[in-house]
């Protein structure tokens, strides 16, 4: 009974997700209008993480105290916000994050965000961040569809062949987010597309609202039309098609691993009226030169057992992409509550045709993860690797184990060099660290 109420292994909540969004965004302001013990909550979790740009000035707050909460908190948002635009300048858009503090006030935040909008001359979007429903992936998701209500698509005409994406996380400004930027392009113009933005990518608003140039959309599965709860039957990508502004929206996996890395290739030709005999031809150049690495992997990690600690996305990514590096994943623990859970999960490996892993948790606490490991892999333990960020584990756990740190947090692992996780050469680049981990 008391695993019921541990603190799950991933427990960031939507007040971070729109945090880690505006630190996506280099001329976006993240306004915390929040109880005076929520800073912590958000800027002190990237700064061992992101070691490239330097996030603590991303944030700024309107504290809401005693005083405030009584006398009225308004004022206070309205004059520390626009004090901090006119001091800082070149503010593109504000997201104004409220916690459970600021949304259980009576304060009407519709006009103050309107004076705000007038004076500080950029767009002010509201992100109701309490935390006790929606976690970092739907906070993040919701500020991206805050910024997509901003494109103008009567103002720009589409392009040929151009083709933007949407629902890519990106939460750092180090080598391997980098080159997986580099990697999602190169698998565009494999297709016969033209890249078009990336939400979100390290780039300013006004770059990202070019995306109504584009002739169509990809959609990554890190923006649903809703949040989806834990256990849902919907699939990670089965979000409709659908059109904005008349541009055809193409929901498609997130490219980890072979299989996942097509569909997305073939999607993206669709997408941009290229055609498949292009697609195809690339996807089989790009398998043909994986070939010499995946025999080498094959031979060395045969037989080995991993347990992975991913979201859903990224776990669905892995489950396909390990064993074609021969390594087999009897655990996987979903690090999120609303990307689809292990239904989710199940579908998205049913349809690229491989079997899911026999056990699969839905961000446990530590007490089930326990439980559910020494049932898989023995009370002594017989896990291989752990690939999964940087979390806290038991020792049971860690003991014994080679770790691949991979996703967020990566508190430890800083590539000095491009290491992509997605497309054909994050395949590659995953194989060789794994390889490398094997290796001690």
């Amino acid at each position: 009974m008391s695993s019921k109420f541990e603190i799950p292994l991933m427990n960031q909540r939507a007040l971070f997700g729109s945090f880690l969004a505006a630190h996506a965004i280099p001329d976006a302001l993240d306004i915390l209008f929040t109880g005076v013990g929520c800073k912590p909550k958000a800027q002190r979790q990237i700064a061992q993480h992101d070691r490239f740009r330097e996030a603590g000035s991303k944030m700024v707050w309107a504290d809401i105290g005693e005083r405030e909460a009584i006398g009225g908190p308004l004022d206070r948002l309205e004059n520390i916000t626009l004090e901090t635009v006119s001091r800082r300048g070149q503010v593109g858009i504000i997201f104004v994050a409220t916690s459970a503090a600021a949304e259980l006030l009576s304060a009407d935040l519709r006009p103050a965000l309107a004076r705000i909008r007038r004076r500080a001359g950029c767009p002010v979007v509201l992100l109701p961040s309490a935390g006790w429903d929606r976690d970092m992936y739907a906070g993040y998701g919701a500020a991206q569809r805050a910024v997509l209500d901003l494109v103008d698509w009567k103002r720009s005409p589409a392009r040929g062949r151009s083709v933007g994406i949407v629902g890519h996380w990106f939460h750092r400004y180090e080598s391997d987010q980098q080159a997986d930027l580099d990697e999602l392009r190169r698998l565009l113009k494999g297709a016969g597309a033209e890249p078009g933005p990336v939400f979100f990518s390290g780039a300013p608003l006004a770059k990202l609202l070019e995306l109504a140039g584009s002739a169509a959309i990809l959609r990554l599965p890190y923006l649903l039309d809703e949040p989806l709860a834990a256990g849902s039957p919907a699939p990670a990508r089965a979000v409709a098609h659908g059109h904005w502004g008349r541009r055809p929206v193409l929901p498609t996996a997130l490219p980890v691993g072979t299989a996942h890395t097509e569909s997305f290739v073939l999607t993206a030709a669709q997408a941009a009226g290229a055609g498949e005999d292009r697609a195809r031809r690339f996807v089989r150049e790009e398998r043909a030169r994986l070939q010499p690495v995946l025999r080498r992997a094959r031979r060395e990690l045969a037989g080995k057992r991993a347990l992975v600690l991913a979201d859903t996305p990224l776990a669905a990514g892995l489950c396909c992409l390990l064993p074609e590096l021969g390594v087999r994943v009897p655990l996987a623990v979903l690090l999120d509550e609303t990307l689809g859970g292990r239904k989710a999960l199940q579908a998205e490996l049913r349809t690229s045709g491989v079997d899911s892993p026999p056990v699969i948790l839905e961000n446990p606490g530590y007490t089930e993860l326990e439980r559910a490991f020494e049932m898989v892999f023995g009370r002594r333990g017989g896990v291989d690797f752990i690939v999964g960020p940087d979390l806290w584990l038991p020792p049971r756990i860690r003991e014994g184990a080679a770790w691949m740190e991979l996703g967020f947090p990566s508190n430890r692992w800083h590539p000095s060099e491009p290491a992509p996780v997605l497309g054909f050469s994050g395949l590659r680049a995953l194989a060789k660290r794994l390889l490398e981990v094997a290796a001690g």
